[in-house]
């Protein structure tokens, strides 16, 4: 469901919004989605922020995502820390952020049967 909810949300962005690119925040499937769905409209590029596992990271590279770890800091959330830097990133080189699960046009992508 998280690549159904990725495509969507890519689906629904604008040209401006597609030819800048985009940064998103997971924890490995989310990401893993997003990267397959920027694949597959070959138009956008990703950027995954995140803690995921390793193999997590290697599937969202191996569909043309670049990842960009996240620190662990004690008691701080994981998911805290990596919105943080996909923030950043976004703000930086001017990418659309893409909330993993705070996003209507996610939420109904991945409403969607398969």
């Amino acid at each position: 469901f998280k690549i159904r909810g990725a495509m969507n949300r890519i689906l629904c962005l604008t040209n401006e919004e597609k030819r800048r690119g985009v940064v998103a925040f997971s924890s490995g499937n989310f990401g893993q989605g997003l990267a397959a769905a920027c694949g597959i409209l070959e138009e956008l590029h990703n950027r995954d922020a995140g803690d995921a596992p390793v193999s997590k990271h290697e599937r969202a590279k191996s569909y043309g995502a670049t990842v960009v770890l996240s620190d662990s800091i004690p008691s701080v959330n994981r998911e805290v820390t990596a919105a943080q830097v996909a923030e950043r990133i976004s703000a930086a080189e001017g990418l659309t952020l893409l909330h993993p699960f705070e996003d209507k046009d996610v939420i109904v992508g991945q409403g969607t049967c398969a």
